[in-house]
């Protein structure tokens, strides 16, 4: 698959990881402590997952920033 089809899927499922440990995050009190620890758990390691994949897709932007290289 082209690193390019990979990142938007990478981006749609990022944000996504995002808003639910939004919702989670603002809803904790309305959620019981069983639901929230697995939704938020989920989340965070969704987003976890998903942002290594997006820092690797993107590690030629990434050396160029950071290792001052333009």
């Amino acid at each position: 698959m082209a690193r390019q089809t990979q990142l938007k899927i990478v981006n749609i499922f990022l944000t996504v990881a995002f808003i639910l440990q939004v919702v989670t995050g603002i809803a904790n009190e309305a959620l019981d402590e069983h639901t929230f620890l697995h939704l938020h758990g989920f989340g965070g390691l969704l987003m976890v997952v998903f942002g290594v994949w997006h820092v690797v897709l993107n590690r030629g932007w990434f050396r160029t920033v950071v290792g001052g290289k333009r």
